[in-house]
């Protein structure tokens, strides 16, 4: 069951939206009260310089960037804050809405602010220059909700009416509409929704074995009706030029408006809180109740995750903010039962850190092999002379053929535990951008290409060998095929990491 940690009881309004930051060490509370509120997430401490005094009305809704650096609030008083999530000192404050501000969102690079506003409008902001570079205008009803799509190409908005929008944002062009929820009692359609990080085209590893498709996302949606909705979201591409919602189901558990739902940072939960008092933890895969949380003693206005997994922050009209401890419910919900050895200290945060795979040796690759108990492989390694390089480009094919290693299960369990390794790798202390976009490995030849992005030489150039004219990022069809060695970014690697061994 998830422990609830800490109740912070310093607003003196209702609590309206909260937020952590993407190192998970400050979460961000904005209140009817005016303030913004800044806590340390571990001791539930306020920070310094903590609270932010500026908007003149209730602030509504606050995003902290995905680089780190930034924090955005709006308000009812029209106004859209960015504030530098380090010291709380204002930046700038931007003006463009005629309405309040109900909701703020970061483009995944950070690039892009969207706000969806009760004037009927979604403004996107450019923050090299902090101006508004565009305007969307919606229904004829207020904007509640709005977020980028993984890939930052389009936009998805949620209006009072109950009806799910998605936008070309280099176009403005509404590009496909659903009819996502009835209003209910409430009055108010859609209030939240979020996009799952790690469900098909959002995940590269799963986006890249689908070529020839166009994107697709896993949206969640929420409301005036009790419910939580799934879609699979289309956006156009290099084969599509269509945008489509598709339903997938609706999750039923609350006895009241759904005012807010969050996907975790790996995909494995699904957040939503209620007018009931409630949040529901849900398993967006099997789409069940893994627990129900109650503490508040008025209606959840909001939810969030920390991008780390270890807390979940709500917040309430009875003015608190709520932390819940539940990276334990994680582990034991995720293997259906509980798992005796995180309890003693054995958890991967305590385990020594292994080398790059690129750096093992023969040993090293023939180690691995005995930890999973494959030991009888070791002397076909031993002779084909597979060193950590070698080990990062085995799949089923090699394994069967070249190594002739029979059992499925063991091809299955050789690449499924190959595949973890190179995840927690990725995720780990190396700076993303050093990492190649296609298989999410440190880079030893990074090159340029024209979609802007850097890949590993090797990588890219076996994207165009298969016979793919357009960006593995984008979808969009590539004016070229050229690669433009990146040497900044190699000398960055290099001065990091040291000499990276070239894969040949």
């Amino acid at each position: 069951m998830a422990k609830l940690l800490n109740t912070l009881t310093i607003h003196t309004k209702d609590v309206n939206c909260c937020a952590f930051s993407a190192n998970s060490k400050t979460l961000a509370s904005v209140s009817g009260d005016k303030t913004v509120r800044l806590w340390n997430a571990d001791s539930a401490t306020e920070l310094s310089y903590s609270p932010l005094s500026h908007h003149t009305y209730s602030v509504t809704c606050c995003a902290f960037s995905p680089f780190g650096s930034m924090l955005a609030t709006g308000s009812q008083d029209y106004t859209l804050a960015i504030w530098n999530a380090e010291d709380g000192e204002l930046i700038k404050t931007m003006l463009g809405h005629k309405g309040a501000i109900r909701c703020c969102t970061f483009s995944s690079n950070s690039m892009l602010l969207a706000t969806a506003s009760s004037d009927e409008t979604i403004g996107i902001w450019n923050l090299k220059n902090y101006s508004l570079s565009r305007v969307l205008k919606g229904p004829d009803s207020s904007l509640m909700t709005c977020r980028f799509t993984p890939d930052d190409l389009y936009l998805v908005s949620g209006s009072g009416y109950g009806d799910a929008r998605i936008w070309d944002i280099s176009t403005g062009q509404c590009e496909g509409m659903v009819e996502g929820h009835d209003s209910g009692t409430s009055g108010c359609g859609i209030t939240g929704c979020d996009f799952s990080l790690k469900f098909g085209s959002a995940d590269t590893a799963q986006s890249l074995s689908k070529v020839g498709e166009s994107p697709r996302f896993l949206l969640a949606t929420c409301g005036g009706d009790n419910l939580i909705k799934l879609w699979h979201v289309y956006t156009a591409s290099a084969y599509s030029m269509k945008c489509n919602f598709e339903f997938v189901v609706s999750l039923k558990g609350h006895g009241g408006h759904v005012y807010d739902c969050k996907f975790s940072q790996d995909g494995k939960m699904l957040a939503s809180c209620s007018s009931d008092k409630t949040v529901i933890l849900w398993d967006p895969v099997k789409y069940e109740i893994i627990a129900k949380l109650t503490g508040h003693t008025r209606y959840i206005t909001t939810v969030c995750f920390s991008p780390d997994g270890k807390y979940l922050a709500s917040g309430s009209n009875d003015k608190s903010v709520q932390i819940w401890q539940i990276d334990d419910i994680r582990r034991t919900e995720s293997t259906g039962r509980q798992n005796p050895t995180h309890a003693i200290g054995n958890s991967p945060a305590d385990q020594p850190k292994r080398k790059l795979i690129r750096n093992w040796s023969i040993d090293d690759v023939c180690d691995w092999l005995k930890e999973l108990s494959l030991d009888q492989y070791c002397e076909v390694f031993r002779y084909n002379a597979i060193d950590g390089i070698e080990l990062a480009q085995l799949n089923d094919h090699t394994l069967l053929n070249a190594l002739q290693i029979g059992p499925l299960g063991h091809r299955n369990k050789i690449t499924r535990e190959l595949n973890e390794l190179k995840r927690i790798e990725s995720e780990g202390n190396i700076p993303d951008e050093f990492l190649c976009p296609i298989t999410r490995e440190l880079m030893a030849d990074p090159v340029l290409v024209a979609d802007g992005f850097t890949y590993e030489r090797s990588s890219i150039a076996s994207w165009f060998d298969s016979g793919n004219i357009t960006s593995p990022m984008t979808n969009k069809p590539l004016p070229s095929n050229q690669l433009v060695p990146n040497r900044s970014l190699k000398n960055a690697i290099m001065r990091y990491f040291g000499p990276v061994p070239l894969i040949p």
